[in-house]
């Protein structure tokens, strides 16, 4: 009989970025060895793929009615009975590890963390509070860091023991991205056929903390300096508004191209000649691993 393995994720949207992507990369790893569920706190139709039964709490406003999703959160686990449980990000966590003391579930706890909540949380004081009583718990058997750095942050700062944490670095299928990198583009032909056009392209969530802001005030004067440049933006977030607005009022409409989301981000970047991380934190960042 197959062990049973819970991922607790906040979602597994296919345009959420890098976490959902490694837990879907780590599902469909396990899937053959182990019996799946996921549980979500928030719900989109469009997910990664993935493997076992898919449960969401449907979270639409993290505050409201907390009380009633915690306590179907419990009556989920207590139906799953899983066997170790792995939660992905600080407020899973904040949620998951309270449960089970209150309900007494039993099972190893293992939390994936991948940012830096010094950077995360820089205005939520409240939350380093959670981590740092919540952390140090004897119910969390184990915490994953996504470097060594990030272990040294928890350790110092957030009274971890060093002894509790174990750095894992987000897994990248290589084969398949090389395998993705040979197809066919749809769009912009010309450009990324024109050797004498000098691509830059960036991949990842349009969002503050991803500093496209500041990457496109670099492109502007990168421009003065190589005319026949063109920037690519591959991503999808709430920022989207604002960067087509900087985009408009520096005249970038022809040097600029945003281009969504992608399912296949990686054909573009074979062919581009500078890939640019211009995050201004990260934890461990899954999309320049990628490139």
């Amino acid at each position: 009989m197959k062990k049973k393995v819970l991922f607790f994720i906040p979602f597994f949207r296919a345009k959420g970025g890098g976490l959902p992507k490694v837990a879907s990369t780590l599902i469909l790893k396990f899937a053959d060895e182990y019996d799946i569920s996921i549980i979500t706190l928030f719900h989109y139709q469009e997910k990664y793929p993935y493997k076992g039964k898919y449960f969401t709490l449907k979270v639409k406003n993290y505050y409201t009615g907390a009380i009633t999703k915690l306590i179907y959160l419990q009556k989920l686990i207590k139906s799953i009975s899983p066997d170790i449980i792995i939660s992905f990000m600080f407020y899973t966590s904040f949620w998951i590890i309270p449960i089970m003391y209150l309900f007494k579930i039993n099972a190893p706890l293992i939390i994936s963390v991948n940012s830096n909540p010094d950077s995360q949380y820089k205005k939520k004081i409240y939350f380093k509070y959670l981590l740092k009583f919540l952390f140090p718990l004897k119910k969390v058997t184990a915490i994953v860091p996504v470097s060594k750095e990030l272990k040294t942050v928890l350790a110092q700062k957030y009274r971890i023991s060093k002894l509790k944490m174990i750095p894992i670095y987000n897994g990248v299928n290589i084969e398949k991205i090389k395998q993705m990198a040979l197809e066919k583009i749809d769009n912009h032909e010309k450009i990324f056929n024109n050797p004498n056009i000098i691509k830059f392209i960036t991949v990842g969530r349009l969002s503050a903390e991803k500093g496209h802001k500041y990457l496109i005030e670099a492109f502007t004067k990168v421009l003065k300096e190589i005319p026949n440049s063109k920037l690519f933006i591959i991503g999808e977030g709430k920022t989207r508004i604002q960067i087509e607005k900087m985009i408009q009022d520096r005249n970038l409409n022809n040097s600029v191209s945003l281009m969504g989301f992608l399912q296949n981000p990686y054909n573009y970047i074979s062919r581009s000649d500078i890939f640019v991380l211009p995050s201004l934190s990260e934890g461990l960042p899954y999309a320049l691993s990628e490139a």
